[in-house]
């Protein structure tokens, strides 16, 4: 199937969506609502392209629109959403685009001990910053054209025990030469068991997985086993830790000197097989206050490096703090380390070796019925080893919205 092609690419969506509106059809309706919603944010980026050298800086303004379908019952909970997002730069305008996306997620009790779910997302976007905060990678102006679905399947063996089922399949496609389109796999089977009765307010978990990633020229294969467990330190202090073991097979292209005479210096494409074990594992705190909250995560794994050739062993240090001065007011600040490492010839025949630092506070204040005012700053550092270079780049932002549910229109002539 030719994944580029837009109707292919939508009708998983589709059919994930239309699967949505038949569980939805299929039970009484407890709370549903339509919400339309229009945003319009203005941002000054200093570094568009996150270069070292001859810096691009812009005004940056982007007008969204969006839809979004809500049901919930006492077996269902669905959700589908919408959105087209135009983006237009003041001294660029050869950089203008659209950025739109469509997506939906549902979750169904179909008997008290049996729980499905399914989910599907089709998004093209365009920001060169897109994946800094979830990765610490840069990429390019280039439409990125992404397609994700998955389901899982939940059932209680007990009132202590439960077993699941997940599959999720993503795939990018990149306009641009200098990036590579990929497809990644991923099948987990995992087992929950409440351990109160030797620790209070502990669940343990193990997981077993199957991951493939593909790419134009090398494919990995990896096998995961996680071990895991939640434990509540308190009423305010909850504790998570997995460590787990990966066994990788990885096959890709190389490029290699072939002695064939009368031509000693001939080059021809070779391909490399490697395999190996490695390390995973996570940590991550949560505390909360009466009007505040606190995370902090630690991770390490192995994840697809968005538009190069292959996969990275990527360690990841995140922290939000969220206050609430009062009910319609918000202050957020995000902090973010992420290193991308993978030798040549380890995962793929490049090197990829970066070090990413983002920081972003925010403020919100809904100061008007549904009107919502938000602004903040981000400040993100890249430093490429593999490239020698380091950049960073300044972004200010600060944008207005507005979202009402239809089915409460009515009120506003009353």
């Amino acid at each position: 199937m030719d994944l580029r092609h837009p109707i292919k690419r939508l009708l998983p969506v589709l059919i994930t969506l239309a699967a949505i509106l038949f569980f939805s059809g299929s039970v009484r309706a407890d709370d549903f609502q339509i919400i339309p919603s229009l945003s319009v944010r203005q941002e000054y980026n200093g570094n568009i392209f996150f270069t070292e050298e001859d810096t691009v800086d812009d005004f940056i303004t982007t007008l969204a629109g969006g839809l979004e379908v809500i049901e919930r019952t006492e077996r269902l909970n669905s959700n589908l959403s919408a959105r087209v997002a135009p983006l237009f730069y003041a001294d660029h305008p050869d950089l203008n685009d659209v950025d739109r996306s469509c997506q939906g997620r549902f979750s169904y009790r179909v008997t008290p001990t049996v729980d499905v779910g399914g989910r599907a997302a089709y998004i093209v976007d365009h920001r060169p910053d897109r994946d800094v905060a979830v990765s610490g990678l840069v990429l390019g102006p280039e439409q990125r054209d992404r397609l994700d679905l998955g389901g899982n399947l939940d059932y209680r063996l007990s009132e202590i025990t439960a077993a699941s089922m997940s599959y999720d399949f993503h795939r990018e496609d990149f306009e641009g030469t200098p990036f590579t389109d990929f497809e990644a796999h991923s099948a987990v089977v995992g087992l929950t068991h409440d351990l109160s009765t030797w620790l209070e307010g502990t669940v343990g978990r193990s997981l077993i997985g199957y991951q493939h990633y593909d790419s134009n020229t090398a494919e990995v294969d990896s096998l995961v086993y996680r071990l895991g467990a939640q434990h509540h330190l308190s009423e305010r202090l909850s504790l998570e830790v997995e460590l787990g073991a990966r066994y990788t097979d990885s096959t890709f292209d190389t490029i290699q000197l072939v002695s064939a005479p009368p031509d000693p210096d001939r080059t021809a494409v070779v391909q490399e097989n490697k395999t190996g074990f490695g390390g995973l594992g996570q940590l991550s705190l949560d505390y909360r206050w009466e009007t505040s909250f606190a995370h902090f995560a630690a991770a390490h794994d192995i994840r697809p490096a968005s538009g190069t050739v292959g996969v990275a062993n990527r360690t990841a240090l995140t922290f939000t703090l969220r206050h609430l001065p009062s009910y319609n007011q918000s202050i957020t600040i995000f902090a973010g380390v992420f290193r991308n490492k993978a030798d040549a010839d380890q995962f793929s025949a490049n090197e990829i070796d970066t070090i990413s630092i983002t920081v972003r506070p925010t403020a919100r204040w809904q100061f008007y019925d549904n009107f919502t005012l938000e602004g903040g700053y981000m400040f993100s550092y890249l430093d490429d080893n593999a490239s020698g270079t380091e950049v960073d780049r300044s972004l200010v932002f600060l944008q207005i919205a507005y979202g009402i549910p239809l089915l409460d229109l009515g009120r506003l002539f009353n």
